[in-house]
């Protein structure tokens, strides 16, 4: 979670966190934006931060980002590849 507190600009209430390093575009998409999603309890418009650095990880077998939270896509989908290619 963020240390700083964000704020709706319309209502300037303490906006809540929703979900955290989200990937967004394609699956398909190399170094694709990861966003932090927050709502307005009040207004409840959405709004998107991207996920911080630390929360970005490096893939050591193909140097791709993607969120701390989950796999590296692209090495899934080599492995799925392989695997299909073997059968």
């Amino acid at each position: 979670m963020m240390s700083e507190k964000r704020e709706c600009p319309a209502c300037h209430v303490k906006l809540e966190e929703r979900s955290e390093g989200y990937a967004m575009g394609s699956a398909l998409t190399l170094n694709r934006l990861h966003a932090d999603i927050y709502t307005c309890p009040e207004c409840r418009r959405i709004f998107l931060y991207e996920s911080e650095g630390d929360r970005m990880v490096k893939c050591p077998v193909c140097g791709n980002m993607h969120h701390a939270g989950e796999k590296c896509l692209f090495c899934a989908l080599n492995e799925v590849q392989g695997a299909n290619a073997a059968s």
